[in-house]
């Protein structure tokens, strides 16, 4: 394998050596140098037992490339770090590069700007290898290398501009999500923070209403798996240690204790500081990580383990960033794919499908739980319990034992009515509403209390109205919301 075919992060030894003997020879640079670089990356494995690889030099200033190449003295260090900076930001993907201005993602961006390989989590749980992403690339540049990626390029070339071509079928049409927020077309990827291997983005397909009735068994359904490592899977035991060199704007050397586990120097474990102020190590990281996914099976944020009163940085800052979270737990592309997923999922009410793993979205109008992939247009499953659909063909329950969507039903049914208090309703002109109401994202159920119709689900960051059930996209003044000062108020949730 050439090294043309790997981002520089991936590349073994054999590929630097095969890279450096490609680059073109200027004075300061001629074949003696490259030679004497070749002879260096020898001598430090002979030494160290560990060979120069493509992500030792990728973020390498020139005093680490004098420690990596033994012998070459500063001068030469020097012009190698530029040699490796410049390839890291060369030419922009070949389909940008057509002559045209439609979609260029490179025209007028600074050369400085960082140019890195993006995993888009698509069809079938695949992910999708995009080389040369830049941050002032638009949302609709991306998906067109996606689709050109996928073999696509009829579905690639429908996006004018920055825009879906009008006229054209919605139905070939691909969302974008990113920490659970959709990516909308004109704007850039910068726009998102998204600037690094670390930003995982997922590519979704609506499903729509299910009718037809198929046989579990003959298609083998599955329960999602996200969180599980395989027994011989090599993430689960590979030693994690924080890599300073590769995010060196990242993260941050600290001498304070482990927040969790105590960890200080004399322990030999290194720490990173965190935006509060705390410190922690990797691995300690990735543990923490882990088990806030297992204890909470619905959260998709995470928070700073030491207690409020004990931690000297604000609610913004305990609030830790899934970036650099990634990072000082020493994620692989594979866990950044898989947790980042879950993340998307959770944040955004959107669900795997049971079928081909393709991360499915369901509308917003959409009243019932029967539902079927548009990516795999397999057999219809249910949106609560992911398992195949054995009610009867306009039923409102999917007729597996244990499924969430009879219970919901039967609360809703049997909540009662109360009158709202505050200044908040009166604009509404209500005279009672259901005390229990499923979020309409995710059917974490919400009880009201007293005070504002203005409600943030606890079991997703989804905000709504209580009283009408819509996005709440209002402004300061808490009466207002998506459906107007005055929204109508919607009836029990029934789902049918």
């Amino acid at each position: 394998m050439s090294f043309k075919d790997h981002a520089m992060e991936q590349w073994t030894s054999d590929m630097v050596k095969e890279w450096i003997k490609s680059l073109p020879e200027k004075e300061n640079f001629n074949a003696g140098v490259k030679q004497k670089l070749i002879v260096a990356m020898d001598a430090y494995k002979a030494k160290n037992n560990s060979s120069v690889t493509g992500e030792d030099i990728e973020d390498a200033e020139p005093d680490d490339i004098m420690l990596l190449f033994p012998g070459v003295d500063k001068k030469d260090a020097k012009t190698f770090a530029k040699r490796v900076q410049s390839y890291k930001q060369g030419p922009v993907d070949d389909h940008f590069n057509n002559g045209g201005n439609e979609g260029q993602p490179g025209s007028g961006h600074s050369y400085a700007e960082p140019v890195f390989t993006l995993n888009l989590s698509g069809a079938q749980s695949k992910s999708c290898t995009i080389k040369q992403v830049r941050p002032s690339m638009t949302v609709a540049d991306l998906k067109k290398l996606y689709l050109i990626e996928q073999g696509n390029e009829i579905d690639a070339h429908k996006y004018a501009g920055s825009k879906w071509a009008p006229g054209q079928s919605e139905k070939e049409k691909v969302t974008l999500y990113y920490n659970g927020e959709p990516l909308h077309n004109d704007k850039l990827l910068s726009d998102y923070g998204i600037d690094s291997p670390l930003c995982q983005v997922h590519v979704t397909y609506r499903v729509r209403g299910g009718s037809k009735v198929n046989d579990d068994e003959k298609f083998g359904l599955h329960r999602e798996k996200e969180l599980e490592y395989d027994s011989d899977d090599g993430d689960l035991f590979r030693k994690r240690r924080l890599r300073f060199k590769k995010y060196k704007n990242l993260l941050k050397r600290t001498n304070a204790a482990d927040c969790i586990m105590g960890y200080t120097n004399a322990d030999n474990v290194e720490r990173a500081e965190m935006p509060c102020g705390c410190a922690i190590a990797s691995y300690t990281m990735w543990r923490y990580m882990i088990s806030i996914f297992e204890k909470d099976l619905k959260t998709s944020k995470m928070y700073c383990p030491t207690p409020r009163k004990e931690c000297k940085g604000t609610d913004k800052q305990r609030l830790w960033d899934w970036k650099l979270v990634f990072a000082v737990a020493d994620l692989s592309e594979k866990e950044i794919e898989k947790y980042g997923k879950v993340i998307n999922n959770r944040a955004s009410g959107c669900k795997s499908c049971p079928h081909c793993g393709a991360v499915s979205q369901r509308p917003d109008d959409l009243r019932i739980w029967r539902v079927r992939c548009a990516q795999c247009n397999k057999a219809d499953w249910c949106w609560l319990c992911l398992r195949p659909w054995r009610g009867s063909s306009w039923g409102a329950i999917c007729g597996n034992k244990n499924c969430k969507g009879d219970s919901l039903r039967l609360i809703l049914e049997k909540a009662k009515r109360v009158k709202p208090n505050g200044a908040y309703w009166s604009s509404c002109n209500v005279d009672t509403v259901p005390q229990t109401r499923c979020c309409p994202k995710c059917l974490s159920l919400i009880e009201y209390t007293d005070a504002c119709k203005h409600m943030t689900c606890l079991g997703c960051p989804h905000e709504f109205c209580f009283n009408c059930l819509k996005p709440w996209k209002g402004g300061s003044d808490d009466s207002f919301c998506n459906g107007g000062k005055a929204c109508t108020t919607d009836p029990i949730q029934k789902f049918t």
